[in-house]
């Protein structure tokens, strides 16, 4: 993504190199700028230590557990203006809760028009996810670049994460130190560029 991004500046400024250093001798042909020596440093920083996700979209991220009521789950995105969160079984992964998950259990249940949300637990929702593999684990030193990739692969192949985790290493089994959405690269998008 790096080089991708910074691909024209790379060729022009390679030019420029080349010119300088096939001079003919007691020619001055071309000099860099202040810009230029600024913008070959600023690829160079963004090749050694490009910005990682960490701790730029760490987040206390709550989750909750399949024996929860749906109620509690529900009453939390609400209030919070959240459209997934990630749910667990004991300290076992099971699967991001989005609000289409709800939204599909819920029309499942229009027919018999009786259940309570308060009584009905996350794993008998959960049932309803159209996509299981609706998410990435990835690890917090990921670099923020390469997340601007992953989105696009996804979106060409029509897929959709609903979210990014974050954990120590990417896996499953660690604690969650921050998550990720697609509504989040423009934000992402900023903090390459700077």
């Amino acid at each position: 993504m790096i080089i991708r991004k910074y691909g024209y500046d790379l060729k022009k400024l390679a030019s420029l190199r080349n010119i300088i250093v096939h001079k003919q001798p007691n020619k001055i042909i071309a000099e860099p700028t202040e810009f230029a020596v600024k913008q070959i440093q600023h690829i160079k920083n963004a090749l050694i230590s490009p910005p990682r996700v960490f701790p730029k979209f760490s987040t206390d991220v709550k989750i909750f557990d399949t024996n929860d009521s749906i109620a509690s789950v529900v009453e939390f995105m609400y209030s919070n203006s959240y459209s997934q969160v990630p749910i667990y079984c004991n300290s076992t992964f099971k699967g991001l809760l989005t609000t289409n998950t709800v939204s599909q259990w819920l029309g499942s249940c229009v027919k018999d028009d009786i259940f309570s949300l308060k009584d009905t637990s996350i794993s008998q929702v959960l049932q309803y996810a159209e996509d299981k593999n609706n998410y990435k684990f990835i690890s917090k030193n990921f670099n923020l670049s390469d997340i601007v990739d992953v989105f696009d692969k996804l979106i060409n192949t029509k897929g959709k994460y609903e979210a990014i985790l974050i954990t120590e290493n990417g896996n499953e089994s660690e604690s969650i130190l921050g998550i990720m959405t697609i509504w989040d690269l423009p934000k992402i998008n900023e903090l390459i560029n700077t």
